[in-house]
């Protein structure tokens, strides 16, 4: 039964990212590229309009520390590229809370 609970506990844990954890790789990925890719591969699955701002912010910054490793000016041109697509929902997210009259 314990067994059981581990595995369960496991898959799940591992779908979603502790912000913890990411804090952590974030801190290593700055400084290794591989680092770099564990970090985007843990934050891929995160989807840009998720309601954990953080998380989407993160998955940001790990696409940009991708093209800070990128080989080429072309290759790390189509990592930059992908960050604003990204934010974008979150930014609409943010303009509307903070508009004046609501």
């Amino acid at each position: 039964m314990k067994a059981i609970l581990f595995i369960v506990s496991f898959i799940f844990g591992a779908a979603v990212a502790d912000i913890a954890q990411v804090r952590q790789k974030y801190i290593a990925a700055t400084e290794s590229a591989t680092a770099s890719d564990e970090l985007y591969t843990m934050l891929e699955g995160v989807p840009d309009t998720s309601k954990e701002t953080t998380m989407v912010a993160y998955k940001a910054a790990a696409i940009m520390l991708q093209a800070r490793y990128a080989k080429g000016i072309v290759t790390k041109k189509s990592f930059l590229k992908k960050v604003p697509n990204c934010l974008k929902p979150l930014l609409r997210e943010m303009k509307q809370i903070t508009k004046p009259g609501l």
